[in-house]
């Protein structure tokens, strides 16, 4: 695979981004760059709080310090809740500004709108199984709870939304630059 043929895609993927925020009037690229940044390190954040309490919970040699982990895992979640609930204002936002969008931002938009349910399964899953009081017993638990709830709200919707997006990959066409 050649340099240029590795970057058509993010070229693509990058002028779809440029089209959607062209939607917002009187917001400058540069802002919107920083709060793009600002929410991936924020989400960072929350996934690795997320990742780092259910790690820790895992495997836990002690009773009392369950608590921590459990809080870890919870504040991660309610971090990329948050991140999640903003995305949906920004998409229905643009779903307001259709005219300003060029035909790759709307292909964008409409994936993005088409996975959002399956995100939301998923994230009411990970939610459950992090707030339901069961801990270990609960019938949300990934290890220990119900394996069809786990198939279908987990594993069934992440497949969903990674195959959305590989067809949005495929449908944009490719942009030889920027300019």
């Amino acid at each position: 695979m050649t340099r240029s043929s590795f970057l058509r895609p993010r070229l693509a993927i990058q002028k779809a981004m440029v089209d959607i925020s062209s939607a917002f009037v009187g917001l400058e690229i540069s802002n919107l760059r920083f709060v793009i940044i600002f929410t991936r390190v924020l989400f960072a954040v929350g996934v690795a709080l997320a990742v780092a309490g259910i790690s820790l919970e895992a495997e836990y040699t002690e009773p009392n310090t369950v608590s921590l982990e459990l809080k870890l895992a919870k504040a991660g979640f309610i971090v990329v809740t948050v991140i999640f609930l903003t995305l949906l204002c920004f998409e229905a936002y643009l779903w307001t500004n259709l005219a300003k969008l060029e035909k790759s931002g709307l292909i964008t938009l409409k994936a993005t709108s088409t996975a959002m349910p399956f995100i939301a399964v998923r994230m009411a899953y990970a939610l459950l199984a992090v707030f339901s009081a069961g801990g270990l017993h609960s019938k949300w638990n990934d290890l220990y709870g119900s394996v069809a709830a786990y198939v279908i709200m987990a594993l069934v919707m992440e497949n969903a939304v990674v195959l959305i997006y590989l067809s949005v990959g495929i449908r944009i066409p490719p942009v030889k630059s920027m300019d």
